[in-house]
């Protein structure tokens, strides 16, 4: 979208501006307060429908506030700068040894005076109306998106403290340099895992790790390792060193890495996402079974229905079994013993023995493909 104008000129001086051919500029002050929210309307409508990186920039404020008594003060204050303009250019005329510039900057600046000395202050924004904006402007500058829930119990200053926030990161981000690890903490001297025993081990890793953290980095581990300190420090020095990240530094910020993103333990996932099917399935007070898992497995039908037959479980016994993996197929077993209480009745019907549960791996997680539970004799 260009202005025509624009265009015209950037033709006849063959000079190609980006960041004027795309600007579009018009003044509303005569054609009063209630056409330039027409317009303003107009523009919030169109933009949100035909354009991409559409920005708006209104002196009447309206734009961002919806604000329409904010609107006509601000044009109100215009139309009097205006007319006291005019009233200093008729009272105080120009002097014979005056050029033309000098005098309308004299104009301005008593204008300007007067103003000051007249003005009221225009109506302040409320905390609640400052949030709007902000996220108002975070979704069309960075396309930050907000859920549409009013009820959220959270005050305003700490609401306005975090957007704050989250402007200031899309800001950094936006304009953020690569960096490796390595560079970012100093680029400190080392030497190799292999070169050090146990203990240059355990020493090296606190510097190295102490480092980090001087630079709002740190290492989470989720499982437990054999020789967990060598380990670490390998990985540290010859894996995470060299990983990009985007340098940026806010206050308290820190960034984490997990050891299991770079290698994934598949045992502890498999195990966490069979322990999760099953209390997930045996909770009927939730209905998180029935909206996102009531037909991921194979053999969903037999487990819905034996499901609908209770209204509550309860897990007596739970223990994880064995796993085994081959390539993107992994077959994991427990013990379990539970009880569920049938709709309209006390009595207790208690299931107890071997299960299973068959995954296989996509897009980089364990998805669960078929459930065998002892609920069949």
């Amino acid at each position: 979208m260009s202005g025509i104008i624009n265009f015209n000129v950037m033709q006849i001086e063959n000079v190609i501006d980006e960041d004027l051919i795309y600007t579009i500029t018009t003044k509303t002050q005569f054609s009063g307060h209630e056409t330039h929210k027409k317009l303003i309307l107009l523009l919030d409508y169109v933009s949100k429908k035909y354009l991409e990186d559409f920005k708006c920039l209104d002196e009447g404020f309206y734009w961002e506030t919806r604000d329409e008594n904010l609107l006509k003060k601000t044009f109100a204050k215009q139309t009097n700068l205006i007319d006291s303009f005019m009233s200093s250019i008729e009272m105080i005329p120009i002097k014979e040894d005056e050029n033309i510039e000098d005098y309308l900057i004299k104009i301005a600046e008593n204008t300007m005076k007067k103003e000051e000395n007249e003005e009221q202050d225009l109506p302040k924004l409320n905390l609640e109306q400052e949030n709007e904006y902000k996220k108002m402007k975070l979704s069309l500058e960075h396309d930050v998106f907000f859920s549409e829930n009013k009820n959220s119990n959270l005050p305003a200053e700490i609401e306005g403290q975090f957007l704050d926030y989250v402007m200031n990161f899309e800001i950094l981000y936006k304009n953020a340099k690569q960096i490796s690890v390595y560079n970012k903490i100093g680029k400190p001297e080392f030497k190799a895992a292999d070169a050090l025993d146990d203990e240059e081990i355990n020493i090296e890793l606190e510097r190295i790790e102490a480092l980090m953290h001087n630079n709002n980095l740190t290492l989470d581990v989720i499982c437990d390792y054999e020789d967990e300190d060598r380990l670490l420090y390998k990985f540290i020095t010859e894996e995470l060193f060299d990983h990009k990240i985007d340098d940026i530094n806010i206050p308290d910020m820190i960034t984490h890495f997990i050891y299991e993103e770079f290698h994934p333990n598949n045992e502890y996932d498999i195990e966490n996402a069979c322990t999760d099917f099953i209390e997930m399935f045996l909770n009927t007070k939730s209905d998180m079974y029935e909206k996102y898992h009531s037909k991921d497995v194979i053999n969903h039908e037999v487990l819905n229905n034996f499901r609908s037959l209770f209204k509550k479980f309860k897990i007596k016994y739970y223990k994880f079994g064995d796993i085994t993996i081959s390539d993107d197929i992994a077959k994991a077993t427990f013990v379990i013993d539970f009880f569920g209480k049938t709709k309209g009745l006390e009595t207790k019907i208690v299931y107890s023995g071997n299960g299973e549960m068959t995954f296989k791996h996509e897009h980089g997680y364990w998805y669960v493909q078929n459930v065998i539970l002892p609920i069949v004799d």
